[in-house]
C-alpha cells in the first residue's frame, strides 16, 4: 500500500467526515468534536506510516460511536461475547469519549475541549 498511501488518506477523510458528522447530527457532540484529549486523529500519519497510535484514535471514535448508535445493541452484545480483557479495554476506550462529552456537556461550553 505504499505507493497509494495518497488513496488511503483520501478514503480515511471520508469515513473521518461521516464520523464526526454522525456524532454530531446524530449522537449530539457539539460542532469541533473532537478535540482536547481527543484530537483529531493524525490520517495522514495513518495512511503514510502505518501509525498504530493515531489509528487506535480512529477506533476509538468509531467504537465509540457504535455502542451510543440506534442499534447499539448489536454492538454491545458482539462486545459481550469477547473476552473479559478485551471486554474491559473495549470499556475504557468507550468511557474516555463518553466522559469527556459528559464534561462538555455540564460545562455548558459550545467548543468540545477535553484534557
Amino acid at each position: 500500500m505504499n505507493g497509494n498511501w495518497v488513496l488511503m488518506f483520501n478514503n480515511l477523510k471520508k469515513i473521518y467526515k461521516v464520523l464526526t458528522r454522525y456524532y454530531e447530527e446524530v449522537l449530539g457532540f457539539p460542532a469541533g468534536f473532537p478535540s482536547g484529549a481527543l484530537s483529531v486523529p493524525n490520517l495522514n500519519a495513518i495512511a503514510k506510516e502505518n501509525d498504530l497510535n493515531e489509528l487506535a484514535r480512529l477506533f476509538q471514535l468509531t467504537v465509540a460511536m457504535a455502542v451510543q448508535c440506534q442499534r447499539n445493541q448489536v454492538y454491545i452484545e458482539k462486545i459481550q461475547s469477547l473476552s473479559q480483557e478485551s471486554q474491559h479495554a473495549l470499556m475504557v476506550t468507550i468511557e474516555e469519549v463518553g466522559d469527556c462529552f459528559v464534561s462538555c456537556q455540564a460545562s455548558g461550553s459550545s467548543i468540545f475541549h477535553c484534557g
